[in-house]
C-alpha cells in the first residue's frame, strides 16, 4: 500500500494573502499553553458577568496590538436579522453592520455581514452556570493568539451585549466573520454535483490543520464534526482550490488539564464520537485529542461520500444501522473495515493512490484502540501525526 500523502504533508506553509497575520502568529508561539492560565481561576459559580468581564480584559492585553474586542458604540449592528443556525444552547444570526468603523485589523476583510451568536436563557440555574461555562471555553480558545491567527480557525471579531428579541437572554453575544457558504455539511448537500477529490483534499487538509493547532495548544475541541466546519472562499486568489474550511463551535472544549487530571467531553454528538467515550469516567489529555483525531477520521469518510451519512449500509436495500448497531461497529475494526470498503466504488475517478491515501488515513484515524490512531510522541506531549495532524506550529509544544 502506498503510504505517500502529498495533500496530508507535514509542513503548511503560509501565504500572506490568506487570511491569518502571519508575524502575529509566529510571534506567539512560545508559551501558548491555556493549562496554567491564571484567567482559568477568575470563573466562579457567582458573579458571572464579572468573571466574564475580566477573562476578556486579561486574553485582550495580550493580543498584538489589537483594538478593544468590546464593540463601541459607533459600531453599528442591524436590527434585520436573519436565523442561520439555532440549537438547545444558542442560536446564530446573520446581520449587517457598519465595518468602516470597525477598528480591528484586517476589517475590510469582514464585509458588510457578520455572525452574531447568543447563547440562549435558562431559569435552571445549573444550566445557566454550563451556558457561562460554555461562553467562557469558547472566548478563551479563540481569543488565544496562535489559535486566533490561524486560517483554519474562524475569527472572533468583537463581543457585544443587548437582549435579543424572543431569547430573553442578557449574555454577552459573539460577533464572529460570517460565512456566506455555510457549514461544509451544506456546501456538499446542497452542491448540484459532487465536489472533486482536490476539492474534498483540501477541505479535509484545512481541517486537520485546524485540529493541529488547537492541539498544540492543549485545546481538544470535543465536537468535531460537519456541521462545526465552516467554509469561506479562499482569499488566495491563485490557489487551485477556491474554498478554505474553519474549525468553529468551542462552547464544548476542553482545556486546562494537569498531567493527572481526567475529564469528560462537555457536548459530544454522538454519531461523530470515538467508542471509548461511552466506557470511561474520564479521559486524560492524550485520550481526548485521540477522540478528535477519530473524529477526524469520520469526518474525512464522511466529506468522501459527499457529505451523507457514511452508516448508510453499503446495500441500498437494507435497513438503516441502529446507534446501538453503530456503537457495536466502533467497538471492533469493523468500522473502518466498512470505511475502507465504502470507498472503493471511487476508484475509477480517484485511482488507486487515491485509495490508497484514504485507507491510510482510515488506518490511523478510525481506530478501536486509541493508541493506533497516530504516532504520539510522549516525551513532547505532542504528536506527529501522518494524517496531517502537523502543522508548523507544532514547534511550539
Amino acid at each position: 500500500m502506498s503510504t505517500s500523502t502529498p495533500w496530508l504533508s507535514n509542513s503548511f506553509p503560509t501565504s500572506s494573502r490568506l487570511d491569518v497575520d502571519s508575524s502575529a502568529l509566529h510571534s506567539s508561539l512560545e508559551g501558548i499553553s491555556l493549562s496554567e492560565s491564571t484567567l482559568s481561576e477568575s470563573y466562579n459559580d457567582s458573579g458571572h458577568f464579572a468573571s466574564f468581564v475580566t477573562l476578556v480584559a486579561g486574553l485582550e492585553r495580550s493580543l498584538n496590538n489589537e483594538d478593544p474586542l468590546f464593540l463601541d458604540l459607533d459600531i453599528w449592528l442591524s436590527s434585520n436579522r436573519t436565523v442561520i443556525a439555532s440549537g438547545a444552547s444558542s442560536r446564530v444570526e446573520k446581520v449587517g453592520w457598519n465595518s468602516g468603523n470597525f477598528k480591528g485589523k484586517y476589517k475590510e476583510r469582514w464585509g458588510n455581514f457578520v455572525a452574531l451568536k447568543y447563547t440562549r436563557h435558562h431559569t435552571d440555574a445549573s444550566r445557566a452556570i454550563v451556558n457561562w461555562k460554555q461562553l467562557l471555553s469558547e472566548v478563551r480558545a479563540l481569543l488565544h493568539e496562535p489559535i486566533r491567527y490561524h486560517p483554519n480557525i474562524v475569527r472572533l471579531l468583537g463581543i457585544t451585549w443587548g437582549a435579543v428579541e424572543g431569547m430573553q437572554s442578557n449574555f454577552p453575544a459573539l460577533v464572529l466573520e460570517l460565512s456566506e457558504m455555510g457549514t461544509l455539511a451544506q456546501l456538499q448537500l446542497n452542491s448540484e454535483e459532487s465536489l472533486s477529490f482536490d476539492i474534498k483534499k483540501k477541505l479535509c487538509l484545512d481541517v486537520a490543520k485546524g485540529i493541529s493547532i488547537l492541539h498544540a495548544c492543549n485545546v481538544v475541541h470535543g465536537d468535531l464534526k460537519h456541521e462545526n466546519v465552516l467554509v469561506y472562499p479562499n482569499r488566495d486568489t491563485s490557489a487551485s482550490v477556491k474554498y478554505v474550511a474553519k474549525i468553529s463551535d468551542f462552547g464544548g472544549s476542553v482545556m486546562d488539564l494537569g498531567a493527572d487530571d481526567f475529564r469528560s467531553l462537555h457536548t459530544p454528538t454522538r454519531p461523530w464520537l470515538a467508542p471509548e467515550f461511552f466506557s470511561s469516567n474520564g479521559m486524560s489529555e492524550i485520550e481526548l485529542k485521540l477522540t478528535d483525531v477519530y473524529a477526524l477520521g469520520l469526518l474525512v469518510w464522511r466529506t468522501i461520500v459527499d457529505g451523507q451519512n457514511p452508516y448508510l449500509p453499503l446495500h441500498s436495500d437494507a435497513e438503516p444501522m441502529s446507534d446501538s448497531q453503530i456503537y457495536q461497529m466502533k467497538c471492533s475494526n469493523e468500522l473502518l473495515d466498512l470505511a475502507k470498503e465504502g470507498v472503493l466504488h471511487l476508484k475509477l475517478g480517484i485511482g488507486s493512490d487515491g485509495i490508497d491515501t484514504l485507507h491510510y488515513v482510515f488506518e490511523n484515524t478510525i481506530q478501536f484502540i486509541p493508541s493506533l490512531r497516530n504516532c504520539y510522541d510522549h516525551a513532547h506531549r505532542s504528536y506527529a501525526s501522518r494524517v496531517a495532524l502537523r502543522t508548523d506550529a507544532t514547534n511550539c509544544t
